[in-house]
């Protein structure tokens, strides 16, 4: 294989996202035409450069015709409006069909130059019959220059292995502070427990830098997985005759590369469900008393050490009604379980295989796999997904997973006969509440207890009843680590605390996948297992 091939479909897949996003900026009218312009000229012209590098020609002609109409627009000769963003966009899909061909046999498909000629007859007509573009075209603004960025492009299996040793060392780290732990009961000298916790500290502040260094390798902004979503909701939108407006926040947030990956598919399933069953034709909308335009929120923000993505649309919301008669005619429960459900747990039954409101089958959705997928997907990965609709306001749909293999400072807390680790970013305090200052909640106001915290009344949960755990002994005293969530601030009733550790937690497999409380699993240095407390899914 040529060397640079590698490089050049790396570029090349990463040109495609930016002349892509900038089209359908230019398309919105979001900033400045003749700087958008330039740019996507830019993008083009050195997507060609590449192409003639390697000598595929048909690419190479295709692009140097989409570059005299792109020049054109910068000139004024041609309207930079739809008719020239769906051309161009043509190009750029062109150009990523071929790139599996050029990976595997380092050329383009046999197709590919009729294809080529197909695109670029499109492109002919913008030429021949543009409409003269607005004054302020005919002078392209001067391109911005900014300093060249310093990045070093790095193999993924080194920073795989490089990962995984500063985990191994986490762990050694772990098991050396344990022999400290124990020489310290032990009748050794003084003087060498003393320099072996001095060593150990050391290691631990050495091993702590390391495994952060090495796990900010993988770190990219949610940007990348949201850039694919604007283009997939224009083509959509035009598809199902609906007008919907994409607003994106936290995309600067990042997360591991290897999370946003498995985010990629289900996010694409959640925005189709939300463009072909949430919003409505924009006629619907005003009889509604709602604008034309539709919303497509697409949200990421950090609940401690999880990344939360949520999809948000204003639209019609879910018939619970609906979703309780498909899965009682499909057999996933009866006419009683289904009555018993409350409109939250209802909504829930969108997750069940097979299931769909869909009145129809489209080429969009409609068989009942996506949301299906979503969870399956989400739960592989060591999260969960959960949803929220209101009829008539429209749905929210939340994923939730492990910002990364990462090490987390942890509170070991007893339950029962089994330790858990609490995540220390969650835990406001611990304190020692006497039986007699806590009081049962009735049935009717969700049960458990509620105790006095200074001029606070904070709701009291037991770790070992919400995990299913034998009932603990009976002591004068509750321990109670005081914990923040979501939902506010609570006890979390406990029968011991244990130490700190640092802990590198890792998803769940197998038969624990999927299960609710957890946010995974960390080895100790006893050589213990321990299981990381999801603190928000325990409180709910």
């Amino acid at each position: 294989m040529n060397p640079l091939l590698p490089l050049f479909l790396e570029e090349t897949q990463e040109l495609i996202e930016s002349a892509g996003q900038d089209l359908l900026a230019l398309e919105q009218g979001q900033g400045s035409t003749p700087a958008l312009l330039d740019g996507i000229f830019r993008h083009f012209h050195t997507l060609k450069g590449g192409a003639a590098l390697f000598d595929f020609a048909p690419m190479t002609r295709l692009l140097h015709a989409a570059e005299d109409v792109l020049d054109a627009a910068r000139q004024g000769a041609v309207q930079p409006g739809p008719a020239l963003v769906d051309a161009m966009l043509r190009c750029l899909d062109d150009i990523r069909s071929w790139l599996p061909s050029i990976a595997d046999a380092e050329a383009l498909p046999a197709s590919a130059e009729a294809q080529a000629q197909r695109t670029a007859a499109l492109l002919l007509p913008l030429l021949d019959g543009g409409a003269p573009a607005m004054q302020s075209i005919a002078t392209p603004a001067s391109p911005v220059r900014l300093p060249p960025a310093r990045m070093l492009r790095v193999p993924p299996e080194r920073v795989e292995h490089m990962i995984a040793l500063a985990g191994e060392a986490v762990i050694a780290r772990n098991g050396l502070q344990h022999l400290v732990a124990g020489a310290g009961r032990e009748a050794a000298a003084p003087a060498f427990v003393e320099t072996l916790a001095a060593q150990a500290a050391a290691l631990d502040r050495l091993v702590r830098d390391w495994h952060d260094a090495a796990l900010r390798l993988r770190l990219v902004p949610v940007a990348d997985l949201f850039a694919r979503v604007p283009r997939l909701v224009r083509d959509l939108a035009r598809q199902l005759g609906r007008e919907v407006q994409v607003h994106i926040e936290g995309e600067t947030l990042e997360a591991d590369r290897d999370v946003l990956e498995t985010l990629s598919e289900p996010l694409m399933h959640l925005v189709r469900n939300a463009l072909d069953h949430g919003a409505e034709d924009p006629s619907a909308r005003r009889d509604a008393g709602k604008p034309a335009t539709a919303s497509l929120i697409l949200r990421a923000r950090r609940a401690g050490e999880t990344l939360v993505i949520e999809v948000e649309d204003d639209g019609r919301g879910l018939d619970t009604g609906a979703l309780r008669r498909r899965a009682v005619a499909g057999g996933q429960v009866t006419e009683a379980e289904a009555a018993a459900l409350s409109d939250e747990q209802a909504a829930a039954l969108v997750f069940l295989p097979g299931l769909s409101t869909a009145a129809s089958l489209t080429t969009v959705s409609g068989r009942g796999v996506g949301m299906d997928a979503v969870r399956s997907a989400a739960e592989a990965a060591g999260g969960r997904v959960s949803i929220a609709s209101r009829p008539g306001l429209g749905t929210c749909v939340s994923l939730s997973l492990p910002m990364q293999v990462s090490m987390t400072r942890v509170m070991i807390v007893q339950a029962g006969a089994l330790r858990f680790g609490v995540p220390l970013d969650a835990v406001r305090r611990m304190v020692r509440v006497p039986r007699s200052r806590i009081r049962a909640l009735p049935a009717g106001l969700g049960g458990g207890g509620a105790f006095a915290l200074g001029e606070q009344i904070l709701p009291l949960v037991g770790l070992a009843d919400v995990l299913g755990l034998p009932a603990p002994g009976v002591s004068d005293d509750a321990w109670v680590l005081v914990v923040d969530a979501e939902q506010g601030t609570a006890g979390l009733a406990v029968e011991g605390f244990g130490a700190r550790a640092d802990v590198i937690l890792r998803p769940l497999t197998g038969v624990l996948a999927g299960t609710p409380w957890y946010l995974g699993a960390a080895l100790l240095g006893d050589g213990g297992v321990l299981l990381v407390l999801d603190v928000q899914a325990v409180l709910r």
